[in-house]
């Protein structure tokens, strides 16, 4: 995910998860919407996996994400 972001300009920050989802730290530009970075990390993360055969069966994401603002005085702590 992270290098597919780096390479359509999205800055992850940090990355976590388990097996049924993903936290991401993100540095929006201020031309940039939640919902257009997610869309973007979802569809080149499905296809990634899809093409690995990563798992045995068809994958997808959840419908919907959450998203919460940090202050900079937090980040630390979020990471």
């Amino acid at each position: 995910m992270k290098q597919s972001a780096q390479q359509k300009e999205i800055v992850i920050d940090m990355i976590n998860g388990i097996e049924d989802h993903v936290h991401c730290l993100l540095r929006l530009k201020t031309t940039q919407s939640v919902a257009q970075i997610v869309k973007q990390l979802k569809g080149s993360s499905s296809r990634w996996i899809s093409s690995k055969n990563v798992i045995q069966i068809p994958f997808s994401w959840q419908v919907g994400y959450g998203a919460i603002s940090v202050s900079p005085s937090e980040i630390m702590t979020v990471r």
